[in-house]
């Protein structure tokens, strides 16, 4: 990648013969880091999106190295279930073929109504914490012949009268519509009841009403239960969570760190309530003289951007409107001198540009700019500036897809400025599925042939999965998140994506905007630069090959037992004995056992 890369630059810069060996040392560090803690990245995916108990929670597992290839480092995964509440409840160790496993949990008549979570993890993975363990919530419900499946849609109205904006469809697993029913429904939140109403569905099984919520504070977690007043044993619980955003989290982000006095520049905001989820605000930003500067309007999930030149001594404000009051909040200062980075890659397909402005007075040569993608290095480039200007333009096709990390360094090897770009070249896969008839009687066989292709049409090899649902029984939520979603998006940037999926559902402009703003203010999960450029990174955990199990055998002093035979007994489903002897230290290990 690296040797494409210097062919396609010299069409568009200039590759200093003088380059000084700064840049090497950092690449080098960068790629000495990455070398030995690369990463991994691992995703499940599910049958189903939510399950009844008595279910059967079916998965398969991909784990891949940080250029998405099959990753052959790690043999196993360890799948954890907890209870919503983090209480764990059981876990799977999952044998791996090429980073291919697959599993399941059997949810017995133990398990309550009510959402849980499955984490899943490399031994590996642990070298990198949290972030980097895959994770998702799903719920668990109750299942029998007076079940009743809901789809709900709340809205929660806070201007003027506090009301909640309820629409319900109600149907049995059958996907029959609960048709002129007399329902009890109640919100609650903990052991609170907060309103109670009686309704009635319509024929096709659905309710609209519009409750009104008094002086109650709404936020956090409800639930609405929907009773059959004829039949009380029949009851559906819906989880949901209501915030009354009486307040936001503002928080702007100076595309590349910072704002510099005199020097026009783009900063990227995001409104966050506190229920942790983006809101869509609207308003201005003013100067100390009351001036309007920019406007405030976000383009999808509280996330927005506008430009700004910031001058020596002013101050700005935001001015926006919540719940019909009037809040103000100022920006941050900009630096008196420095130097700003803008990147653009949404006005051409092909290319990307990268305009850097110092202020004046500021070191115009022997800068260094670091392209990274998943920790490893695909662009280090010597530059100076020409009159305190540079431009470049990089063509895509030399990056691959996903998060690209863009840092500049100053002639003394600092982090100056940062910034993330995504790049989707769609080379994307397209399947086809053609069924043998187009109607099936009850108990028939399928037949299905699938065909993968490239771009091109040429044949596409892989590992695929299918699942096969009611539709009329299992609705898929197709923003939530998905395998592409996963692996190009929510695996390199820290916290919550809400509806990462959407970002891919097309290649609008607006959609392409709104993906950068969450580039520019979501949290990138990568090395910190102290640690790449000082520091040897250390190895905690080590990638686990094969099935085994290590020890320590020590008497009550805490002294080693040396030489003793030990056997290793399973009895469960399968019966499993193996023996081993501990060594001199008192150490041992069980190799080569199996996975049961």
């Amino acid at each position: 990648m690296k040797t494409l890369y210097s062919l396609l630059l010299l069409i568009f810069i200039c590759i200093f013969n003088n380059a000084d060996a700064q840049v090497n040392n950092i690449s080098s560090k960068a790629d000495a880091f990455h070398n030995i803690l690369p990463i991994e990245k691992l995703y499940l995916t599910f049958d189903k999106p939510y399950y009844s108990v008595g279910d059967t929670l079916w998965f398969k597992s991909f784990l891949l190295d940080g250029n998405l290839k099959a990753n052959t480092r790690s043999d196993k995964i360890y799948v954890e279930l907890f209870s919503d509440s983090l209480k764990f409840i059981e876990n799977r160790v999952i044998a791996l073929n090429n980073g291919l496993g697959y599993g399941d949990f059997a949810l017995t008549n133990k398990l309550k109504e009510g959402t849980y979570v499955i984490r899943a993890y490399s031994n590996w993975q642990q070298n990198f914490g949290s972030d980097y363990f895959f994770q998702k919530s799903f719920y668990i419900g109750n299942a029998g012949e007076k079940t009743w499946l809901v789809d709900a849609h709340q809205k929660l109205n806070t201007i003027g009268k506090k009301t909640l904006d309820l629409k319900v469809r109600i149907t049995n697993l059958k996907n029959e519509a609960a048709g002129l029913k007399d329902v009890e429904i109640v919100l609650m939140n903990d052991k609170k009841r907060l309103m109670k109403a009686d309704l009635q569905t319509s024929l096709q099984g659905t309710i609209e009403t519009q409750i009104p919520l008094g002086d109650n504070k709404i936020n956090g977690n409800y639930s609405f239960i929907i009773t059959d007043k004829k039949d009380r044993t029949r009851q559906s619980v819906l989880p949901i969570s209501l915030q009354e955003v009486d307040q936001v989290d503002l928080q702007f982000m100076p595309e590349g760190g910072h704002m510099v006095n005199g020097i026009f520049g783009k900063v990227a905001y995001k409104a966050i309530g506190a229920d942790g989820l983006g809101k869509d605000i609207s308003g201005k930003i003013v100067n100390s003289k009351n001036e309007i500067q920019a406007e405030l309007n976000a383009s999808h999930k509280g996330m927005g951007s506008f430009y700004l030149l910031p001058t020596k001594g002013e101050t700005f404000t935001a001015v926006y409107s919540l719940n019909g009051k009037e809040q103000k909040q100022i920006l941050p200062l900009a630096k008196e001198e420095g130097i700003t980075m803008r990147i653009d890659q949404l006005s051409k397909s092909d290319s990307l540009y990268v305009y850097l402005k110092a202020s004046e007075g500021k070191k115009l040569d022997g800068y260094q700019l670091l392209a990274q993608a998943t920790g490893e290095t695909v662009l280090t480039v010597n530059l100076n500036l020409i009159n305190g200007f540079s431009t470049l333009k990089l063509p895509k096709q030399g990056f691959p897809d996903g998060i690209i990390h863009f840092t500049l360094f100053s002639p003394d090897g600092n982090p100056i400025n940062e910034r993330q770009v995504f790049i989707n070249r769609k080379l994307k896969i397209n399947l086809k599925i053609a069924a043998d008839k187009e109607s099936y009687k009850t108990r028939d066989s399928v037949s299905l042939e699938i065909t993968a292709t490239k771009e091109d049409g040429s044949p596409a090899s892989g590992s695929f999965s299918i699942a096969v649902t009611d539709d009329g029984q299992v609705k898929q939520n197709e923003e939530e998140g998905n395998i592409m979603s996963y692996f190009l998006l929510q695996s390199d940037l820290k916290g919550n994506i809400e509806n990462p999926s959407w970002y891919f559902k097309n290649e609008t402009p607006s959609t392409l905007l709104a993906l950068d703003h969450l580039l520019l203010t979501q949290g990138w999960v990568g090395y910190n630069w102290d640690e790449v450029l000082k520091k040897i990174p250390e190895v905690k955990f080590k990638a686990e090959k094969g099935n085994e199990i290590n020890g320590r055998l020590t008497n009550l002093l805490n002294n080693p037992v040396p030489n003793i035979n030990l056997t290793l007994m399973s009895l469960g489903k399968t019966i499993f004995v193996t023996d081993t002897i501990s060594n001199t230290d008192g150490y041992f290990k069980f190799k080569e056992l199996p996975f049961i």
